[in-house]
């Protein structure tokens, strides 16, 4: 009799145990960024509330679809690509329901001065003349449709086009660290802040290395970009390392 008494009461102490109480249910979640304004390069946590052990997390964002059963999920040396807004959703098998939130994360370009200090409007390099720029026009290349800062000095002498990522559209360029691409021409894969700088002289092509900063801002709203030692190609010619500011006119 002691034995029934026993197990009966232990069997109701495993099912209410094992019930999840209705007013224990949790009817909201929230997905938080632990930095929601992160530099490119830098790592984001993202994190959401748990109900309990048998949560699902559903994420969905730029970049982002995974499914896991941990309430945090990292994006590692994040890129201006990965900026938007991401989505979880939480499932629980006990509580039966399917809980989504959302948070936004705000990518910011690198803001680093440049480490060299071209006068203004001028370009020198290796191989070929220094040159001041006294045309210098913003606007949108009909060729790559993209936003093109285009110098040009007296006749004869290099005049440089700076290419921003045509996928960035008529967008006005962001203040930031630039990174150049060693053709004309993007691909969606490309980050938004990638950049291609190219000359003429001579009658040969040079386009500047794949990989080097490039340093762009805007002074009394006009748009000047600046680059320190980069190396300019010119197959089967000699290429010539430059420097240069170009401002905006």
């Amino acid at each position: 009799m002691r034995f029934v008494l026993f197990v009966s009461v232990l069997s109701l102490t495993f099912l209410t145990a094992c019930e999840k109480k209705e007013d224990s249910c949790s009817n909201f979640i929230e997905v938080m960024a632990d930095k929601e304004t992160p530099a490119v390069g830098e790592d984001v946590t993202l994190s959401v509330s748990r109900q309990s052990d048998y949560d699902i997390y559903q994420w969905f964002g730029p970049d982002l679809n995974e499914t896991t059963q941990s309430e945090t999920i990292l994006l590692s040396d994040i890129q201006v690509s990965q900026r938007g807004w991401y989505y979880c959703t939480s499932g629980n098998t006990e509580c039966n329901t399917a809980l989504t939130d959302s948070v936004y994360v705000d990518v910011k370009l690198l803001q680093e001065p440049a480490t060299c200090s071209p006068g203004n409007n001028t370009m020198t390099g290796s191989g070929i003349p220094d040159v001041v720029f006294d045309r210098v026009t913003k606007g949108l290349d009909p060729t790559w449709n993209g936003i093109a800062l285009e110098a040009r000095g007296a006749f004869g002498y290099p005049g440089v086009e700076v290419l921003f990522n045509s996928y960035n559209g008529n967008k006005e360029p962001e203040d930031g660290v630039y990174i150049t691409r060693n053709i004309q021409s993007f691909s969606p894969l490309d980050e938004p802040n990638s950049i291609s700088m190219s000359f003429i002289y001579a009658s040969n092509y040079f386009h500047c290395e794949e990989g080097k900063k490039v340093y762009v801002k805007h002074v009394n709203g006009k748009l000047q970009v600046t680059f320190c030692d980069i190396f300019f190609a010119s197959p089967p010619y000699p290429g010539s390392e430059c420097t240069g500011k170009i401002t905006e006119l």
